[in-house]
């Protein structure tokens, strides 16, 4: 009886200890998210947001169902709640975990010593791959909410399979609705494993409840399910566009492959200082090795393993998830999204197949507790290299002294139509702004939902690309606000932005702006 207690308590600590250092991780997406929650708790719907401060009416791209939420709270509460959800998602996805091996591995547990069930556990809870990204928990969308649906609906849909009630098929349904809704990465992930699941399995079930769900869902007033699909699926299109816009580092496997595909005698010294500066590749490439080095100790697997149906339901998942990620790597293909999300949704997974086969074997706990405490080390140590340098408050938002003093003067003037770069900006600024200025925030897709008037716009990732007289002539801009990096960047790689005519209406040690409605030096 007590280890059913203290083994859960103990996965709760390991699990907690390992994730709050990441809330104190600076994110990008803070401001971002927190503009998209205020503009939700204006209109009080579930829906893609409209709006007009952007270089076209359109959408963004956000899931909405977790900012709906959070709309309803104060203020000074949404920050901190998201982060909690995001943590409070990670424990019962990594208990659920647990449970699943419980009972899979029922009767391999001795008194006495670190079970099978408990080790693997812990080595799920820990894989470096579970913290890819700061906004993973720092940030308030769907980072931890996605994979954790989407486990729950592959098991209701292996029950689905399986059992005789249609109660698991409505499970399923809900869960593919609450999906389509919450989290686009968990989307892509949901439509490729369930097609390759309907080759897989044999049978067209799970290929039919995901369209079931896309289209009851999309039958239910108020979900928008439509709008919200064209807009997604605009996005994987930008994914897949993205070499195009020199942002490569959205797809951080392929961009590992490309620094290997470099140079010879600078790949092993660029591929280091990657991995080191970049928290995404390290956690993929880290995460997976683990599961290989785990499912090679295990190797070759005893006859029987597969004659558990769920095993080889999960062997599915895993070898569709390996293939879509390799899919995804390559240019021409990336419009199937990130290809590391279906390697992180697929973990759980591949750590049942790999147990099951330990266990099978008869082999030493050992060796995985060894990974749990490599895996521990590789955290903390991209949390004290990647991390600690950029510490600052950890629950909250709280502006600089140079952005304040840039809103502050902004203000003063009243009505401005704004471009930014770096593009997050514009969302900083509008979510601090009280100067009613119109800023035109590149993120947002048109009405259509189509992101290739990046290339019309020649806007870059994360910087400027372009003259500033083309936001003059097409979108009557009257204002630019550069980070001075940035504006360094432009500088730097010669960029022909005609700045330099340009008067400076404003600079300090962070910003400058430039007035674009006053006509230009010659």
């Amino acid at each position: 009886m007590l280890p059913m207690v203290v083994d859960p308590a103990l996965l709760v600590a390991v699990t907690l200890a390992t994730r709050i250092p990441f809330l104190l991780m600076p994110s990008s997406d803070k401001a971002t998210q927190l503009w998209i929650i205020e503009t939700f708790a204006a209109n009080r719907r579930i829906a893609p947001l409209r709006f007009q401060n952007s270089l076209r009416q359109g959408m963004l791209a956000y899931p909405p169902l977790p900012h709906f939420f959070l709309a309803f709270l104060p203020r000074h509460l949404r920050l901190a709640a998201g982060a909690a959800v995001n943590l409070l998602a990670d424990v019962i996805h990594v208990l659920i975990v647990y449970v699943v091996l419980r009972l899979l591995l029922a009767g391999h547990d001795t008194p006495g010593d670190v079970s099978p069930t408990l080790a693997f556990a812990l080595l799920f809870a820990t894989l470096p791959i579970l913290h890819p990204v700061n906004a993973r928990l720092a940030g308030i969308g769907a980072r931890t909410i996605g994979p954790l649906l989407f486990t729950l609906y592959a098991m209701a849909l292996f029950q689905a399979q399986h059992a005789s009630s249609p109660l698991f098929h409505v499970v399923c349904i809900v869960t593919g609705i609450a999906i389509v809704l919450a989290s686009q990465f968990a989307l892509q992930v949901l439509v490729g494993i369930s097609l390759f699941l309907s080759a897989w399995m044999s049978s067209v079930v799970p290929g039919v409840i995901v369209a079931l769900s896309i289209g009851i869902g999309a039958l239910i007033p108020g979900l928008n399910i439509g709008p919200q699909l064209r807009c997604k699926m605009q996005h994987y299109r930008w994914y897949a566009s993205a070499r195009n816009l020199h942002i490569d580092m959205r797809n951080s496997l392929a961009q590992i492959r490309k620094i290997l595909g470099g140079e010879p005698r600078t790949a092993g010294p660029r591929l280091i200082v990657y991995l080191v500066s970049s928290t995404t590749p390290a956690a993929v490439v880290l995460g997976t090795g683990t599961l290989v080095l785990a499912a090679v100790r295990a190797w070759p697997w005893p006859d029987g393993v597969d004659a558990n149906p769920f095993i080889t339901f999960a062997v599915g998942i895993v070898i569709g998830a390996s293939l879509l990620c390799l899919l995804t790597i390559r240019g021409p293909l990336r419009i199937f999204g990130e290809a590391e999300r279906y390697v992180e949704y697929a973990a759980p997974f591949a750590v049942v197949v790999v147990a099951s086969a330990y266990v099978a074997e008869g082999a030493d706990v050992g060796a995985v507790l060894l990974l749990v405490i490599l895996n521990c080390s590789v955290i903390a140590g991209q949390w004290t290299i990647s991390v600690l340098p950029q510490l600052r408050s950890a629950i909250g938002f709280e502006p600089t002294d140079d952005l304040k003093a840039l809103v502050a003067f902004l203000d003063r003037r009243p009505g401005r139509r704004i471009v930014t770069s770096p593009i997050f900006l514009a969302s900083s600024l509008a979510l601090l702004s009280r100067g009613e200025h119109e800023f035109l925030h590149v993120l947002v897709a048109d009405a259509d939902g189509r992101f290739s008037h990046w290339h019309e716009d020649l806007i870059g990732y994360p910087h400027l690309r372009g003259r500033a007289s083309h936001f003059v002539e097409r979108y009557r801009a009257d204002t630019m606000v550069l980070e001075r990096s940035s504006f360094e960047a432009i500088r730097r790689l010669d960029v022909e932005a005609d700045l330099d005519i340009r008067p400076i209406a404003y600079q300090n040690h962070g910003f400058l702006v430039f007035e674009l409605d006053v006509p230009a030096r010659d």
